[in-house]
């Protein structure tokens, strides 16, 4: 079983969403400095940051955006 993927409290956005991208991996655990867990983010609360509540779904936008709004409950 691999490693879960695990980010500092205090990390950037970009440094969570770079270590996500490189290990695949669709969620990271937040750790403080103690290593210990004190929160979880995932690609779904990324994208929930930068996107309305709901877009017109009909617009479509194919893979990526059509899973987006999938998993934002938009779709």
């Amino acid at each position: 079983m691999d490693s879960p993927v695990t980010n500092k409290k205090n990390n950037t956005l970009k440094q969570v969403i770079e270590h996500m991208t490189e290990t695949n991996s669709s969620f990271s655990f937040l750790m403080n400095d103690n290593d210990q867990v004190t929160g979880l983010i995932t690609v779904r609360d990324i994208i929930l940051q930068f996107a309305p509540p709901c877009v017109n779904s009909s617009i479509g936008g194919g893979g990526f955006f059509e899973l987006a709004l999938e998993q934002s409950g938009c779709h």
